[in-house]
């Protein structure tokens, strides 16, 4: 599949808007009115992509990245059967999710459904006591669980730690609990999920990441005569060097899953042009609506503001987006059974 210019590979997804979370910085906790009703994009949508639009295509390399801005794709009532459907094409599937509620029954299905090639990320941000106070709502237990269900498969986990105030003293405690689950992969954040200088989640300075940082600027900058002068959206899109598109629960193929959250005034304006329910997804692609957009970006006073909010950085410095990961994440490997893919990451 070309893609202004770009061989894509990969489709990050949130396939549902339902979470069973209460996150304080996420935008269905601030904004609950964007939330107008519960969505799972239908399966049907997902045979059409794989078995129709694509039937032609080479899959066998491309993965499927279930992740999400609103919603958690552990619960998307029908999830199994678009897995199945994805491993039937030959692809490799990536989920991320809070991993609360779940029983054994469900854990146990969902390992039999993956393969060695597939991976699994489990958004943990401290221990028992500490994990709830971002994360509120979550169930510890059930999250171990499916940890431990995790570590005893075939299939690469991931703990990922997001680092806060509070659970900043237990990083070293939560990699030894990886690894006495049998978690292949213990990975922390540098934090940007707290609002403003005083919020009490915010971590000390060492652990606020650079893409906060960067967002800080930004902000400052926008909507006064400096914008342009100050700003830049760098490489006008993280998302499709890195061979990235997103699908989202209403069936709207865009550039990330933060592009149609709440504050795009523009996507708004021309998403029925995004729409690949009734269209063929690779019409979708070709359409010139994809290179007004890509013109916006060398522009980032006339581009959609959630691009400058997420992406933009301080103009005439080298801020790109391999930088931003790595000072950002940290990535230690817990167990050797076998070398990680890093066409995973």
């Amino acid at each position: 599949m070309e893609f202004l210019g770009e061989s894509i590979t990969s489709f990050n997804v949130e396939a549902t808007n339902k979470c069973v979370l209460k996150c304080s910085a996420c935008d269905r906790t601030l904004r609950p009115e964007i939330i107008k009703k519960l969505e799972d994009l239908s399966p049907k949508v997902f045979h059409k992509i794989l078995f129709e639009d694509l039937r032609h295509a080479d899959l066998n390399n491309t993965l499927f990245n279930f992740c999400g801005i609103y919603g958690d794709n552990l619960y998307h009532k029908e999830i199994f059967t678009i897995f199945k459907l994805i491993k039937e094409r030959g692809s490799r599937i990536h989920l991320e999710t809070n991993g609360s509620y779940k029983t054994e029954k469900w854990w146990n299905e969902l390992f039999s459904i993956l393969s060695h090639d597939d991976k699994i990320t489990f958004s943990v941000d401290g221990m028992e006591d500490t994990n709830v106070i971002y994360r509120e709502n979550s169930d510890w237990e059930s999250i171990n669980l499916g940890m431990k269900l995790a570590g005893e498969s075939n299939v690469l986990s991931t703990w990922k730690f997001i680092i806060f105030k509070h659970n900043q003293h237990q990083i070293e405690d939560a990699k030894k609990h990886a690894s006495k689950l049998g978690i292949t992969r213990f990975l922390t954040r540098n934090s940007g999920r707290f609002l403003g200088m005083d919020d009490p989640l915010r971590p000390d300075e060492s652990h606020i990441g650079l893409q906060q940082i960067h967002r800080e600027h930004v902000q400052k900058y926008m909507d006064t005569d400096k914008w342009d002068e100050e700003v830049s959206i760098l490489p006008r899109c993280q998302q499709i060097p890195r061979k990235n598109i997103g699908l989202t629960y209403e069936g709207y193929i865009i550039p990330c899953l933060t592009f149609h959250s709440v504050h795009n005034e523009w996507f708004e304006k021309n998403k029925q042009r995004f729409d690949i329910k009734g269209r063929n997804i690779l019409d979708v692609l070709a359409d010139p609506i994809w290179e007004e957009l890509h013109a916006l970006w060398d522009t980032p006073s006339l581009a959609p503001r959630i691009c400058n909010t997420y992406c933009g950085t301080p103009r005439n410095k080298k801020n790109n987006t391999d930088r931003i990961k790595s000072q950002d994440y940290k990535y230690e490997s817990l167990l050797n059974k076998r070398e990680w893919n890093p066409f995973l990451d």
